[in-house]
């Protein structure tokens, strides 16, 4: 035998494959002669947000990457990974030389880190933002009916003016519905709330130029509309599980109400089709500073969330166009401005 003395390696899992240097059919080959597929990536996981990550290779070049399941953004040439566009998943990255010698590594991909960087600001004259959301409890509607109702809504904002009657937030028809199933209203110097026909709430005085959190929360089993402002608190009312209006609630408006349009800023603006408990609104509000809607710990993913900056595009860079806010809640619709420009995201939020 020839090759008496040499150093061999089975290759019967197809990892290291040679020239057979054993002419009787044997499966084992000259380590000597072997190609080496090694490389590494720095790391085992990668979030979203993070820096493309290249893996440094050690064997021999020319080979080609690719991964299992489907869902890694990676360069087969050079197994750079696109995190922004890899779905969140464990991934096996494999490196294959030509002569089929491979060498795999698992990589994980994670969430982006959570961080709230931009807000919406509006003028106060003719600028909203607007979503379809069919709260009517009928057809396709994914909220109860009637007594059965139950929603929280949850979003933060910075008035700059005093103005008389201005909504913050509706939920009805039309823009200029008279009878909207629901308003978040500014009334000079005070919050409040209407309701189902009526003002429900009584009044909350609010400083201009500051962030506020509001909450407005409908139970079901005890036919009850509460109200919270920064995570407190400050009214309920009883609706004796007959809401006449909620036929109406089709559509939802940010920056407008029935008397007129907002002046200041909004950011994080989410319903659920559930009523969250005190707990949870005390977890959103994170005593000022705007927590991840999509990873509390008291309540479940939001049905819509706008981000009211963050995943949002503008249709015409540098020019006139509307904003795409991506729904980032577990339903697909998502909300479009109106009138508004691309300089009206900006970097001011809540903190």
């Amino acid at each position: 035998m020839s090759n008496f003395g040499k150093i061999y390696e089975s290759s019967w899992f197809g990892v290291g494959v040679c020239d057979n240097t054993i002419g009787w059919g044997s499966s084992y080959k000259s380590i000597a002669n072997c190609s080496d597929a090694s490389f590494s990536y720095s790391a085992d996981s990668y979030a979203q947000d993070g820096s493309n990550p290249t893996p440094t290779i050690t064997g021999d070049a020319g080979g080609t990457f690719s991964a299992t399941p489907s869902g890694l953004s990676i360069n087969s040439s050079t197994g750079e990974i696109t995190l922004s566009t890899s779905s969140v998943n464990s991934y096996t990255v494999k490196y294959e030389l030509s002569d089929g010698t491979f060498t795999e590594q698992t990589i994980g991909i994670t969430a982006a880190s959570y961080s709230n960087v931009n807000s919406f600001t509006f003028d106060g004259v003719d600028e909203y933002i607007s979503a379809d959301l069919d709260g009517t409890g009928t057809g396709s509607s994914v909220f109860g009916l009637g007594a059965d109702l139950e929603f929280t809504l949850s979003f933060w904002f910075y008035r700059k003016s005093s103005s008389v009657a201005i909504g913050l937030f509706q939920w009805a028809n039309t823009l200029s519905s008279g009878g909207p199933f629901l308003i978040v209203q500014q009334n000079l110097d005070n919050l409040r709330i209407f309701f189902d026909g009526g003002y429900r709430s009584g009044t909350q005085v609010t400083a201009q130029d500051n962030w506020y959190h509001v909450a407005v929360t409908r139970t079901a089993s005890d036919n009850t509309l509460r109200g919270y402002l920064n995570g407190s608190e400050w009214f309920s009312y009883d609706d004796s599980g007959t809401p006449n209006l909620q036929n109406v609630a089709t559509q939802i408006y940010f920056g407008n109400g029935y008397n007129g349009y907002f002046n200041g800023l909004i950011d994080e603006g989410a319903i659920w089709n559930s009523a969250l408990s005190s707990t949870a609104i005390t977890e959103i509000y994170n005593s000022g500073a705007p927590n991840d809607l999509n990873n509390l710990s008291n309540a479940g993913d939001p049905l819509v969330w706008y981000r009211m900056g963050e995943e949002a595009t503008f249709s015409n860079p540098g020019g006139t166009g509307n904003w795409t806010l991506t729904n980032q809640g577990t339903s697909s619709n998502n909300a479009l401005s109106y009138n508004m420009e691309e300089a009206d995201k900006t970097t001011t939020t809540p903190s």
